[in-house]
C-alpha cells in the first residue's frame, strides 16, 4: 500500500498541550498501526512522556468494525515508562459506529493497562469532547 494511502487510514486532526484527537478512517488494525506510528512521533517531538496526563479523542466512527482490543494493546505497547521517560496516564474516549458493539471486558482491559487508562465509549462525538474536558 502507498504511504499516501496508509495516511490516510488514521490522521491526528488536533494536537495542543497534551490533547490529541485522531480520526481512525477505517477500524483495521492498519489503520491503528498508523495511530501508534503517530504516537511514536509525539513522544520524539517530546509531546508525551513526562506530560503527567494526556487527554485522547480517538473518532473511530467511520467503520462498523473496529479493532478495539488491538486498539488498547497497542496504546499500551506505547505508553510504558522507559528509564527517565514516564508514560503519562491517559484519559481515552472512543468514538465509535451506532452499530458497533462494545463489551464490557474493554472498559476492564484498559484498567489494566499500566499505566491505567481511563476510557470511555461513545457514538457522538460531542458528548465525547465534553466529557474529556
Amino acid at each position: 500500500m502507498a504511504q499516501s494511502k496508509m495516511m490516510l487510514l488514521c490522521e491526528l486532526v488536533k494536537s495542543e498541550n497534551s490533547e490529541f484527537h485522531f480520526v481512525l478512517h477505517e477500524g483495521s488494525h492498519a489503520a491503528i498501526d498508523i495511530f501508534a506510528d503517530q504516537i511514536e512521533q509525539l513522544q520524539l517531538e517530546k509531546k508525551w512522556y513526562n506530560t503527567g496526563h494526556i487527554l485522547l479523542l480517538v473518532d473511530a466512527s467511520e467503520d462498523q468494525e473496529l479493532a478495539m482490543r488491538y486498539l488498547l494493546e497497542t496504546l499500551g505497547d506505547y505508553n510504558r515508562s522507559y528509564g527517565g521517560l514516564i508514560a503519562p496516564s491517559v484519559t481515552l474516549a472512543v468514538v465509535h459506529h451506532p452499530q458497533t458493539e462494545i463489551p464490557d471486558v474493554y472498559h476492564m482491559f484498559a484498567s489494566l493497562l499500566e499505566p491505567p487508562v481511563k476510557v470511555k465509549y461513545f457514538t457522538d462525538l460531542p458528548d465525547a469532547q465534553a466529557w474529556l474536558v
